[in-house]
């Protein structure tokens, strides 16, 4: 199975299979459009539901919301707008009882505006972290303090901005094609394939 491709059906058979390991969730197992087969989903599973990652902008999460989809939220700071638009996301599904979890793959710059968005959300309950799995994640920013986690915890930095720096050098020797700060003029004109938030591939 596909993430973000499984019908109500499919994502049904497997949450009841799952039930017995005790996950803390089901992560965006159907298209992010398919509103009612969330809800379908999430009435018909013990398993909690969490989708969202591909959503943009509170207007985009509303209906997810007001019918509560799913169990828990989960934006993508990235891509839902920022780290304003994050919080209003997750303050609306408050009102509705729906607690957050942050979708997250990126920077240490990302991470950071993440760390101090989940702290302003009340309702937060995780922050997604690959940046373990990369060896020169950390060489990307001057600033971060070691060991950053202690027992799955971040605190907070008081520093100004988000607290850590850029680092060039570091930047510079993990690129992966050459040229530090070329023009990207790809972003401009989006083509058949290219990834963009709220985008429906099945149109």
């Amino acid at each position: 199975f596909g993430h973000g491709m499984m019908t109500a059906k499919e994502v049904i058979r497997l949450g009841n299979a799952v039930e017995p390991y005790g996950l803390s969730w089901l992560e965006d197992p159907m298209p992010w459009w398919d509103i009612d087969g969330h809800k379908q989903v999430t009435d018909a599973i013990n398993v909690p539901t969490a989708a969202g990652e591909e959503l943009y902008l509170w207007d985009g999460f509303r209906e997810m919301i007001e019918k509560r989809a799913v169990d828990i939220l989960h934006p993508d700071l990235l891509t839902s707008g920022g780290m304003l638009e994050t919080k209003k996301i997750a303050d609306y599904g408050e009102r509705y009882g729906l607690p957050c979890a942050l979708h997250f793959a990126g920077s240490p710059i990302a991470f950071m505006a993440n760390l101090h968005t989940a702290a302003a959300i009340p309702s937060f309950v995780a922050l997604e972290h690959h940046g373990l799995d990369l060896p020169f994640w950390e060489s990307l920013v001057t600033g971060l303090p070691e060991n950053y986690i202690e027992e799955g915890y971040v605190a907070v930095p008081e520093k100004p901005g988000l607290g850590v720096d850029l680092n060039y050098e570091g930047i510079e020797a993990n690129l992966r094609f050459p040229g530090l700060f070329e023009p990207t003029e790809e972003w401009n004109t989006p083509k058949l394939g290219f990834w963009q938030p709220d985008r429906r591939w099945d149109k």
